[in-house]
């Protein structure tokens, strides 16, 4: 088993109107909106078995991850791009992987993997709903 963690940095969103780093000063007078660090927690967990022979090879795992505060990029209500926080979600699956290796020259493969993804929290206007599939996911 495996438990992980990660994140993404927080940041300022410069590509907003009005904004140009280069004028001297603007940046202080500017309201350049922020976005948070998002969170992810990763718990995984499988096994794997091969042959006393080394013909047959089994991997087998399943994860559940736990994301919050996601990042994303986003249009606003004026049409322009933007890095937003739009809210948390969890994903979980399976995937499998199975050789057999009837001599040195040959090899036969297989893969299968399943998931599932849901929204758990929306923040903002991002269009997205709780329950959804999260975006982007296979």
């Amino acid at each position: 088993g495996q438990l992980s963690k990660g994140y993404r940095l927080v940041g300022i969103d410069i590509a907003r109107p009005g904004f140009d780093p280069l004028l001297s000063g603007q940046s202080d007078e500017v309201n350049l909106p922020n976005f948070a660090s998002d969170k992810l927690v990763n718990y995984e967990i499988g096994f794997k078995y091969t042959s006393p022979n080394d013909i047959y090879f089994l991997n087998v795992a399943g994860f559940y991850a736990d994301w919050r505060n996601i990042q994303s990029f986003q249009y606003s209500s004026d049409n322009l791009p933007e890095f937003d926080n739009v809210g948390d979600a969890y994903i979980y699956g399976v995937e499998a992987e199975a050789l057999y290796r009837p001599n040195k020259q040959h090899e036969i493969i297989a893969n299968i993997a399943w998931n599932n993804s849901k929204i758990t929290n929306v923040f903002n206007q991002s269009g997205a709903q709780v329950g959804q599939r999260l975006p982007g996911a296979p």
